[in-house]
């Protein structure tokens, strides 16, 4: 199983394109973050891959100059890889983000496992103010969307019905400290899982996360 990104930039997106994922970013002179295809060997040097704590997760590119080109994020199992509280635990590449508006989406095409696997996009001020806007899928198998702000506010948590296990996209728009969170399954018509929410912080970076928890946290890429 493989949490994939894939990348391509427009004249008002940053979009992870070919099949798998892509990144919108703001309207306007200057985009918020770089668009990335990720379909190099290596990662571009704007990312920086955090293990989260672990030396046994890793990152790589899968499938360099084709059009299945991706990103993977491994996350081992036995141990829990999570966001939550002043820890950043969970495995992720970040960048810079400036200031402003923006949208933002990523489209995985792995087959979560149950019992609490989990992936999404992290929006990062510190290890205490950050939003983890995510899919994860619980142990009943339930396919979940939830938006949590550091250091410990629930803003949803809401159960999803998608036609297929995968793709699923996510994408969040920031309009001031108004966030607005959503997903899809074709990249094209969205749903809201829960209301916009107000957070106001100064975030510097996002990122593409992998994660897991729970009583015996399963490892998945």
């Amino acid at each position: 199983m493989e949490n994939r990104v894939h990348g391509r930039i427009a004249s008002l997106a940053i979009r992870m394109a070919a099949t798998l994922v892509f990144v919108l970013a703001a309207a306007g002179a200057l985009a918020q973050y770089q668009a990335d295809d990720f379909h190099a060997c290596d990662l571009d040097p704007v990312w920086t891959f955090v293990d989260g704590g672990d030396p046994a997760a890793s990152v790589g590119v899968v499938g360099a100059y084709t059009d299945d080109a991706h990103l993977v994020l491994s996350v081992p199992g036995g141990s829990t890889h999570e966001i939550w509280n002043t820890t950043i635990g969970a495995p992720h590449v970040r960048q810079p983000l400036a200031p402003g508006d923006f949208s933002a989406a990523v489209k995985f095409t792995s087959v979560l496992p149950v019992n609490f696997g989990q992936q999404g996009l992290l929006v990062r001020q510190s290890d205490s103010q950050w939003l983890r806007l995510e899919i994860y899928r619980n142990e009943a198998g339930q396919v979940r969307v939830a938006a949590l702000g550091g250091p410990t506010t629930l803003f949803f948590d809401v159960q999803i019905a998608p036609s297929t296990p995968a793709p699923l996209y996510l994408r969040v728009t920031r309009a001031a400290d108004t966030w607005t969170l959503e997903w899809s399954q074709d990249g094209i018509g969205w749903l809201a899982p829960g209301a916009p929410f107000v957070y106001a912080f100064a975030p510097d970076s996002i990122g593409i996360y992998a994660g897991n928890r729970g009583a015996n946290p399963p490892a998945h890429a």
